[in-house]
């Protein structure tokens, strides 16, 4: 009788599984693949899209102040406001003329007067303004 060795046996019962196991992986992907799945579909409702409030933001009323290091204090939409009273009056002249839609961009210099600065802030909170952008230039810029 012819005898093999431990390895010869491990090596040729390897040799015989390893077609067997490729067959059935085989078969798994064909089964896998003729099994009919039903499609699960789940209706979705949207709301539809009011044009209106999409455009909503376009109505805003913008401001551009200006704090000036020389000269007059203040440019409120490039007109020159030379003392706070005539600022307050004229913001809340715009605040009365525009509400909620108003917003308020704030452009400034690193030049500027902290004390205008301060003024022009307390001016705001006193009518209830909030400022929506703050633009700061250097001093070297135009």
């Amino acid at each position: 009788m012819i005898e093999l060795d431990d390895e010869e046996q491990r090596m040729a019962l390897q040799d015989i599984m390893t077609p067997m196991i490729d067959v059935i992986f085989v078969l798994i992907a064909f089964m896998m693949l003729m099994i009919n799945v039903p499609l699960q579909v789940m209706e979705v409702n949207l709301p539809a899209s009011d044009e209106s409030t999409s455009l909503s933001s376009s109505d805003k009323h913008l401001a551009i102040l200006a704090v000036k290091s020389e000269g007059p204090a203040w440019l409120l939409d490039d007109q020159v406001i030379e003392s706070n009273d005539s600022l307050y009056e004229h913001l809340a002249m715009l605040k009365t003329a525009h509400g909620e839609q108003l917003e308020i961009v704030v452009q400034s210099d690193r030049e500027a007067p902290m004390e205008r600065v301060v003024t022009l802030f307390s001016i705001l909170q006193k009518l209830d303004l909030e400022v929506a952008n703050l633009a700061l230039q250097r001093s070297g810029e135009g």
